[in-house]
């Protein structure tokens, strides 16, 4: 995709929660899912990001593990939801460290492609920056682009939670 523009939409409410997870312990790093759908514009890749799943677990000052079973629950939970939304991307911290790709992330964005976004975001800096991984494999820098009300829930929000099951769902 030569000279593809990629912007990442998010809502606030999902920023919101990126930041309340990675300050949970500041300098581990943590990771979750992304919720929302892509819209293909001419020359331009748009991924809407408008939830979230996460277990609230975290890793260590420079690993975090995106765990196959929270993964499912976050594809069993997006088909719930309404418009098509599906796992979108993912996103992790980098605790004390800047907000950039390292070559262990690059390694781990191969896993995303097929047009779907990553983020990382880092509390030390209070600095967030994300990319689109295309069909082809190629990671495009993504402009970010914040939408939404200044909220902590959205009007359809499902926080319900089963208590056997220790990860939050958060859209």
């Amino acid at each position: 995709m030569i000279n593809m523009r990629a912007t990442i939409k998010l809502h606030r409410f999902v920023l919101n929660e990126i930041v309340k997870h990675a300050n949970k312990k500041s300098e581990f790093e943590c990771c979750g899912f992304l919720i929302g759908n892509k819209i293909l514009k001419d020359d331009e890749l748009i991924i809407q990001v408008d939830g979230i799943y996460h277990d609230w677990k975290v890793g260590t000052e420079d690993h975090c593990v995106f765990s196959p079973l929270t993964l499912y629950k976050a594809c069993e939970y997006a088909k719930q939801l309404q418009n098509g939304r599906t796992v979108i991307g993912n996103y992790h911290s980098h605790g004390m460290y800047p907000a950039e790709f390292s070559p262990v992330d690059r390694q781990m964005q191969l896993q995303w492609a097929d047009n779907k976004c990553t983020l990382i975001y880092s509390p030390q800096h209070n600095h967030i920056v994300g990319e689109i991984i295309t069909r082809g494999k190629e990671a495009i820098p993504a402009r970010i682009t914040l939408y939404g009300e200044r909220t902590d829930e959205l009007p359809y929000v499902n926080m319900a939670k089963n208590s056997n099951d220790s990860s939050s769902r958060l859209l």
